[in-house]
Parts: structure tokens; C-alpha cells; sequence
């Protein structure tokens, strides 16, 4: 029976997973978002058991949808942080050699370990602050001349991160069915954009796109080519 207690027994793709699950850590900055999608590259094209062997910067620029160069840059920023022990390849007897690459994952343990308690209190936090919203909304929902049992609960059709209940005026707590459709309808829109902004970053860490170049590849996923050449007058 495996250890729960990540170790560098693990695969590599279990170590990963697991840095992922606690936020990353030390490689959560956007700085480092290629050295993310580098990483999830070698899980896939070394032996996860073993974390090295052979492959070239062409094969990992076509895995990450990368360029050389970027992938060249993520890796001189993953052997300085010693979490990739990379050995370059050359030219023997007239034949290309591959680049030879180790994943320390006693490195990838480190990291999880200093992520792990930083992700459970930013956890804990959160909870803190959704029960707090909770019982905010619970209060301002309520029928006037009932009574609360238990713990409260906020309305469902709400998204409380986004209504502010604390800025509406007070008329004994009681709100007109247009008002609470409404308030629905915004918290649903909102809801929406945050799934947008989440693709977009996908997107972004899959591609490493930016600007103009990301937004256009936005729109060829939806279907909308760029245009090409110049229009006919």
C-alpha cells in the first residue's frame, strides 16, 4: 500500500498532481506558467516511474504548442530552480544526440511540502469567508416575521461572491420578486464572465499566447478566422 505522504517513490504525474492541488507553490506566479506546462509535457513523454530519459526541444516545443525558444527558456529556469537536471545532446559521429533529461523529484516534494499548509490556511480562509457571506445573504432574504432555525443558508439562484447585500437599503429585509430576478440575473452573468476569464487563462497556459495573438486564437476556437488579405474595393 502506497505512503499518502508524497514521496519521491511517486510517479511523476502523481507528484505533479498533487503540486497542482495545492496551487503550485513556489511555481504559482504567471512568470513561471511555462515551467507548469513543461513540466506536465516531461509526465507525459518520460517514464513516470523513472522521471528521465531522452527527448529533444522539437519533440517538447510540439507536446507544449510551444516554440523552441520558449521551451528552451522554461527549461534553463527549471535547471536553476533544480528541479530538471538536463544533459545536452550534440553531434557524435555525424548523428544527433537527444538532450537527457531528470526530473528531481525530491525537489517536487520540497515544493509540495512548503505548499501544502500556505494552500489548507488559504483554504480555511475562504470557507471562513463563505459562511460569513452565507449567513449575510440568509439574513437579508428572509420573509419578514419568520424566525431562523439552525444554521442559516443563502439563496441558491445567488452567486455570493459577486451580491453585496450590505448595500441595499433597509425595508425590513424584504425584497419584490423583480428585485430578487434581478439580483439573480446579474449573479449569473457574473458567474459567466468568471468562467470566460478561466478559459481564457486555460488557454493561455496551454498556448502561451498573449495580446492579440491570444485573442485570436479565442475566436478561432469559436469558429471566427482571422481575416486574411485585403478587401476588394
Amino acid at each position: 500500500m502506497s505512503s499518502t505522504v508524497p514521496n519521491a517513490g511517486w510517479k511523476l504525474s502523481s507528484l505533479l498532481r498533487s503540486l497542482s492541488a495545492y496551487g503550485w507553490g513556489e511555481l504559482a506566479s504567471p512568470e513561471y506558467r511555462h515551467c507548469r506546462v513543461l513540466l506536465g509535457v516531461f509526465a507525459q513523454v518520460l517514464p513516470s516511474g523513472a522521471a528521465e530519459g531522452a527527448a529533444t526541444a522539437p519533440q517538447l516545443a510540439r507536446y507544449a504548442s510551444y516554440s523552441e525558444r520558449h521551451v528552451r527558456r522554461a527549461l534553463h529556469v527549471l535547471e536553476d530552480l533544480g528541479i530538471v537536471q538536463w544533459t545536452r545532446g550534440g553531434i557524435r559521429e555525424g548523428k544527433p544526440l537527444p538532450s537527457y533529461f531528470r526530473i528531481v523529484k525530491r525537489r517536487l516534494v520540497e515544493l509540495i511540502s512548503r505548499a501544502r499548509p500556505v494552500a489548507r490556511a488559504r483554504e480555511r480562509l475562504r470557507r471562513q469567508a463563505t459562511r460569513a457571506r452565507c449567513a449575510q445573504v440568509g439574513d437579508a432574504f428572509k420573509p419578514r416575521g419568520t424566525q431562523t432555525r439552525g444554521k442559516r443558508h443563502a439563496d441558491m439562484v445567488a452567486s455570493l461572491s459577486y451580491l453585496k447585500i450590505e448595500d441595499a437599503p433597509d425595508r425590513g429585509a424584504s425584497f419584490t420578486r423583480s428585485e430578487l430576478h434581478a439580483a439573480s440575473v446579474a449573479a449569473k452573468a457574473a458567474v459567466r464572465n468568471a468562467e470566460a476569464h478561466e478559459r481564457v487563462e486555460k488557454v493561455k497556459d496551454d498556448t502561451g499566447l498573449e495580446g492579440a495573438a491570444l485573442m485570436w486564437e479565442m475566436l478561432a476556437r469559436n469558429g471566427i478566422r482571422k481575416p486574411t488579405g485585403r478587401r476588394r474595393r
